[in-house]
């Protein structure tokens, strides 16, 4: 049972911490309030950042980009529009939300890091309009304790992450 609950740089919540929870714990709030939000991240901290766990989240609420890709005859791919994990909704080189939870037994975290890192012609789709000159590439690295079930999850061009994470 979680006692206690800390986000930071998550959606809405710059720093919130939530401590003092029981068996049974009521949310209220006005609409856009975070309470999903606070939902959502006990998701994600319990899934100890299983990419799957993050496109759930994400496609729950419509967070999808469709990106095409230039292959013949003309196909799309969905991905997950992560910046909207972050609170003021940009994804920039640094950019960082944390989750943690105590229990009277444990403590579990988990944070989501926007790096740099050097393309992957295997993972990363480029376009004919590039040239075939290798681009800089972002990547959300997870760590957390107990360790993320994968430490670095790679984002597209167009700052998604595809589905097949």
């Amino acid at each position: 049972m979680i006692s206690s609950l800390e986000i930071q740089g998550y959606r809405g919540f710059e720093r919130f911490e939530l401590s003092g929870l029981g068996r049974v714990n009521l949310l209220v709030g006005t609409n856009n309030s975070g309470k999903t939000s606070i939902l959502e991240s006990i998701f994600l901290l319990m899934s100890a950042g299983d990419p799957a766990s993050l496109w759930q989240v994400l496609s729950r609420r419509g967070e999808r980009l469709v990106t095409e890709l230039a292959t013949s005859p003309v196909t799309f791919r969905i991905e997950a529009e992560v910046r909207h994990l972050f609170s003021g909704h940009e994804i920039l080189e640094g950019s960082r939300f944390a989750l943690s939870a105590t229990s009277q037994t444990s403590q579990r975290s988990i944070a989501f890091v926007v790096t740099e890192t050097s393309l992957n012609p295997k993972t990363f789709v480029e376009t004919a309009d590039r040239g075939g000159i290798p681009l800089r590439g972002l990547a959300l690295d997870v760590t957390g304790h107990p360790p993320a079930a994968i430490p670095r999850i790679p984002l597209t061009h167009t700052g998604g992450a595809p589905r097949a994470i």
